[in-house]
């Protein structure tokens, strides 16, 4: 699995459920039967400028290293602006860009190491198989998570769906896919750089995004990625 470089920054895009269902077609009374049909995983489509050299040159060695559907990347969510910052007594959330100290090397302001991991802290509270559809989180710092945030556990995403209360830091919350390997306790949940392991859908994908550069200058192409299986387990809950 390869990193999405720093250069390549999507202006248009986002992560999105694949799901289906199944039905048997409506019945005699008109109703309809639709059960879901285990195969939820998750899809993207990043539509990513290139525009000088250094992006040029990060697509071109991307593409090169995924070799069509072969390889594997972790793709960013760009959850940042949705993680769960924690907020002061007059509702200001702590987010990088507001805790920033001023500095005496030449830049306005310079952030503190690791800023994100001192904003955001979470981890895995209990140990958990693989397929569960609900952990127990630990916030040892940010605010509590809340239905909609976006996560990842050893780049895999996961989506919030519902969250209860467990007492203290500690919540329970239900997520979407399913957990697409065991967990152990302590685990880091990532609220403010998820990634998944994503896999082009398409092994001209590459190709396309190179031809529609304009002269080999100028480009916006579209990439389309779909989930990579885990090498593990597969096997959808019951």
């Amino acid at each position: 699995m390869i990193a999405w470089p720093a250069a390549l920054k999507p202006n248009n895009g986002g992560f999105g459920q694949l799901v289906r269902s199944l039905s048997g077609g409506p019945s005699l009374s008109g109703f309809e039967q639709v059960v879901p049909q285990m195969t939820d995983r998750w899809q993207a489509r990043y539509q990513v400028p290139v525009r000088n050299r250094e992006q040029m040159m990060a697509m071109r060695a991307m593409l090169g290293n995924l070799r069509g559907r072969t390889g594997t990347i972790a793709l960013p969510a760009y959850e940042n602006r949705y993680a769960p910052w924690r907020t002061d007594q007059y509702g200001r959330r702590f987010t990088p860009k507001y805790v920033r100290t001023r500095a005496l090397d030449g830049t306005a302001y310079a952030d503190p190491a690791n800023i994100n991991d001192t904003l955001i802290t979470a981890t895995v509270r209990d140990a958990a198989a693989a397929m569960a559809d609900a952990i127990y989180v630990r916030m040892t710092t940010g605010a509590a998570p809340q239905p909609g945030n976006r996560f990842s556990i050893n780049a895999r995403l996961y989506e919030i769906g519902a969250v209860a209360a467990a007492g203290g830091v500690d919540y329970a919350v239900a997520i979407w896919p399913w957990l697409r390997f065991a967990t152990a306790a302590g685990t880091v949940v990532d609220f403010t750089t998820p990634v998944c392991e994503m896999r082009l859908i398409s092994d001209d994908q590459g190709q396309d995004a190179m031809q529609s550069l304009d002269v080999m200058k100028y480009a916006a192409p579209v990439l389309q990625f779909e989930e990579a299986a885990p090498v593990t387990d597969d096997t959808p809950p019951a």
